[in-house]
């Protein structure tokens, strides 16, 4: 992959847990609010939905814990805050966008305050320099048709 910079879109890169042998449903329980855990309590049942895009009309198949993090936990104010740790705090910021992919410049434009770091530069250096947190990485450019 060639270099990345304050541009590059990331994402949370599903396929890097399956490599990696985590448990995504596992995570995804430990970013969820006391009450949704309460109401869930075994991850391992996790059943999937269709969700329908409201902007393209598009039919998805969700992973119900996820659309649970989005629609309930993720709406709490302080679900992405500045004293999580930045890794923690831009793996729930993903979670809560459904994995839209977003640059180091877009996250420290829209959510800095949040996380307590404006500046794209160190995002980036936190992100992607060395270990891979929370499945966190670059999208691999689109291979030529």
């Amino acid at each position: 992959m060639g270099l990345v910079n304050v541009n590059t879109k990331l994402h949370i890169d599903l396929e890097w847990w399956e490599k990696e042998g985590k448990d995504f449903n596992y995570f995804l329980y430990q970013e969820m609010c006391p009450e949704c855990k309460e109401h869930i309590k075994d991850f391992n049942k996790a059943i999937y939905i269709d969700w329908i895009d409201p902007e393209t009309a598009e039919v998805k198949r969700l992973n119900g814990l996820w659309e649970t993090l989005i629609t309930c936990c993720s709406q709490k104010p302080d679900y992405i805050n500045p004293e999580l740790p930045i890794t923690k705090a831009v793996f729930r910021i993903f979670l809560a966008n459904r994995n839209e992919p977003l640059s180091a410049m877009e996250l420290a434009e829209r959510y800095g305050d949040k996380i307590g770091v404006s500046d794209p530069h160190r995002i980036l250096r936190i992100l992607t320099a060395g270990k891979v947190y929370n499945g966190i990485k670059p999208i691999k450019p689109s291979k030529p048709s």
